[in-house]
């Protein structure tokens, strides 16, 4: 059944109307959906640090985040009290979103036991996710990595044995490593430091993996690079994730899982990383970095991902002001923008796309009602005329953008350089909404511009 949809483009203050035919959603996007990977409810983190006060509180609330982790190097080595944990606990359920608690390795089996029975029994609090440790290589002076599986082993299983033994419903990360280094993952999954096993009582230790990744370089690395350097590691984790399911007969709700626990670009070595245009954390392209991570997560079937941090240091744009937020009144920085247009939008199962220019990427996502497509443009000057198909259907354009969606429908419009934009379809290819979000508005504060049509 085909259409015409009114395309609406906007050039300047001047709207161009033109059609295109599109094939209405029907079978072919059903049987897309379902082949796709699914997108995780909790996929858009975030991480506590350092008493956030109740303005950071509030205006995270707004970013749609959807778990928040308590965590980190300090954490481990001395634990916030329970009752600090519980406030933390309850403003992140405020917010619609779920906590992860990490519960350091240098505490008791007992110790570690009490923590989950205290929020899980005796304040009826259902916490889900957790981690145990955090970043063991760094913490036992960088070994040969090798030598690290037995560490973890040593300390992950009996705390998770007696965690579980309180409630077995929660579900176990480990072992939040600083990179995903091959040898301590794979040690990991077989052999003698297996993790992926039941104990003695019949619980799973672990039900899934996680890590970190932090990056640095000039912006035209950031750009180049970045996305590929987390690519690699959420490939390979995924597979390691398929292997260690199959080989231990996991499937289903008690399937191996994966996650990442930290991430961000670094403020350090590069020039004009105090600028929005450059490639530190509060940078433009840090956003659309951000935007690339979650998209990675969505194809490679991550649980979640929680970029360090909420807020830090002050927001002062130098050293480890790794926040979300910025200094000057707590103003959202590109990155909070981007994770709160996929939180917010981002559903049901995520559609592949590819791009014939190398600094434009996209991806998109199905759901019952609505698809979705998120374009970056990370090129520094002039704009893009775009022709855009919801399938791998062949394009005649300078910019061709493909999204594995199983659609008819091509759409042509215009990106600026720098710029990150947001399409809604509705189930009949008719597009609904549109939202625009550049360096200019990044430089201003300014949120996406948000373009409603008529239809």
């Amino acid at each position: 059944m085909r259409s015409q949809l009114a395309r609406i483009m906007m050039v300047g203050s001047v709207a161009l109307v033109s059609s295109v035919t599109v094939t209405c959603f029907g079978q072919s996007a059903a049987t897309a959906q379902a082949t796709r990977p699914a997108i995780s409810p909790y996929l858009v983190g975030a991480n506590v640090w350092h008493h956030p006060s109740d303005e950071v509180w509030r205006v995270t609330s707004k970013a749609g985040i959807q778990i928040v982790r308590i965590g980190g190097g300090a954490y481990d080595r001395s634990m916030p009290s329970n009752d600090q944990l519980m406030e933390w606990c309850r403003q992140i359920r405020l917010m619609n979103a779920e906590p992860m608690i990490q519960v350091s390795r240098y505490l008791s089996a007992e110790q570690a036991a009490g923590i989950v029975r205290h929020f899980n029994v005796d304040e009826e609090m259902s916490i889900e996710f957790w981690n145990i440790g955090n970043e063991p290589w760094l913490r036992e002076g960088r070994p040969d990595v090798k030598t690290v599986p037995a560490i973890v082993a040593e300390y992950v299983k009996p705390l998770a044995s007696a965690m579980k033994e309180v409630d077995p419903r929660i579900k176990i990360f480990v072992c939040d490593e600083c990179d995903y280094f091959d040898a301590l993952y794979e040690g990991l999954i077989a052999g003698p430091f297996d993790l992926c096993g039941k104990d003695e009582s019949g619980h799973y230790y672990i039900d899934g993996f996680s890590w970190h990744r932090y990056v640095s370089g000039d912006r035209a690395w950031v750009a180049t690079n970045a996305a590929e350097d987390f690519r690699k590691r959420a490939a390979k984790c995924r597979d390691l994730v398929n292997r260690a399911n199959r080989s231990h007969g996991r499937s289903g709700d008690e399937a191996l899982q994966w996650g990442i626990g930290e991430f961000n670009l670094e403020n350090k070595g590069y020039e004009g990383l105090s600028s929005i245009e450059g490639s530190g954390v509060h940078s433009f392209v840090n956003g659309q970095f951000f935007a690339e991570v979650y998209g990675l997560c969505m194809k490679y079937e991550a649980a979640y991902a929680c970029p360090w941090s909420m807020f830090e240091h002050g927001g002062r744009r130098s050293g480890t002001d790794f926040s979300f937020l910025d200094g000057q009144g707590l103003t959202p920085r590109p990155s909070y923008r981007h994770m709160q247009l996929i939180a917010q939008h981002f559903r049901g199962t995520y559609a592949d796309g590819s791009s014939n220019l190398p600094h434009v990427r996209a991806f998109g996502c199905l759901a019952e009602n609505q698809s979705c497509v998120l374009i970056l443009n990370m090129e520094t000057d002039g704009e893009r005329a775009y022709t855009l198909r919801l399938d791998d259907g062949a394009i005649t354009s300078s910019c061709a953008i493909n999204i594995d969606a199983g659609v008819e429908l091509e759409y042509k419009d215009t990106i600026p350089n720098q710029t990150t934009q947001l399409l809604i379809f509705d189930s009949h290819g008719t597009l609904i909404r549109r939202y625009v979000y550049g360096l200019d508005q990044a430089k201003a504060g300014e949120t996406p511009l948000v373009i409603s049509l008529n239809r």
